[in-house]
C-alpha cells in the first residue's frame, strides 16, 4: 500500500472495527456511518475517499461470503 494512502486503511479499520454484525453476519459500511466518522472525529473525506472507502467494504465482504 502506498504511504500516501495509509490514512484510507487506518480510516476503513477505524469504521470497520465498530460496525456490528446482522442476523446474516457482517453489514456494510453505511453512509450515516461515514458521516458520523467525519462529524465525530473532524477529519473531512473527500468524495472519491468515501468510494474507495465503499470498494474495500465490498471487497472484504465478498470475500467474508465465500468462507
Amino acid at each position: 500500500m502506498p504511504l500516501a494512502l495509509r490514512y484510507i486503511w487506518t480510516t476503513y479499520h477505524r469504521l470497520r472495527g465498530r460496525k456490528g454484525a446482522g442476523l446474516n453476519g457482517a453489514e456494510p459500511i453505511s453512509w450515516p456511518d461515514i458521516d458520523a466518522f467525519m462529524r465525530m472525529t473532524g477529519n473531512r473525506l473527500a468524495p472519491w475517499e468515501i468510494q474507495l472507502l465503499e470498494s474495500l467494504d465490498n471487497i472484504f465482504l465478498s470475500a467474508l461470503s465465500k468462507k
